[in-house]
């Protein structure tokens, strides 16, 4: 279970000093620490420093990119973390970042669900079924890509799947099973 804790003095430096490093410390799994100093503060006032706007909107920040790793299943490393900490910083990162889980979001979806379909050993009316549905997201030009598999566009997929020609509630859902 990932933690983030504000830490003071953690190398013991304010006896000497007088003075210590506030640090951020990202706990994202055993053996996946990060440190991230944050400033330098007496033993008196470290508390209210540590409750400053800056330091709490970092540690949201922090919160939501291991909220963004869990729900998308990337692996819980501090690489991996601090890889989504630069794409977060510099957007032109994200947007040339095609890779999801090693997979590139470029690659044609019709052509891949051709491709499972000719690996699979399925019976005939099943084989049916997958090319009915092929032909339909060939057809819509809205699933084109990995990258295009987003709510959003499955919902316009389903809009425009129904109506051409218009179909049941119940065999939508059986088309839907067979693009799960």
């Amino acid at each position: 279970m990932p933690k983030i804790k504000i830490i003071f003095d953690r190398r013991k430096e304010s006896i000497k000093t007088g003075f210590s490093t506030i640090e951020v410390c990202v706990y994202l799994c055993k053996g996946q620490r990060k440190y991230f100093p944050v400033g330098k503060a007496s033993p008196e006032n470290w508390e209210e420093m540590a409750q400053s706007s800056q330091i709490q909107s970092m540690i949201k920040h922090f919160e939501m990119i291991i909220q963004a790793m869990d729900t998308l299943h990337e692996p819980m490393t501090i690489e991996n973390f601090m890889l989504n900490i630069e794409r977060a910083q510099n957007p032109r990162l994200a947007k040339d970042n095609v890779l999801y889980n090693g997979h590139d979001q470029r690659q044609s979806y019709p052509d891949y669900i051709e491709s499972m379909l000719m690996s699979e050993n399925l019976r005939p009316n099943s084989v049916k079924g997958f090319n009915v549905l092929l032909r339909a997201i060939r057809c819509s030009s809205i699933l084109n890509t990995f990258a295009d598999l987003t709510p959003a566009k499955i919902y316009a997929f389903d809009e425009w799947f129904r109506q051409h020609p218009p179909k049941s509630d119940y065999t939508m859902k059986g088309y839907h099973k067979k693009n799960h």
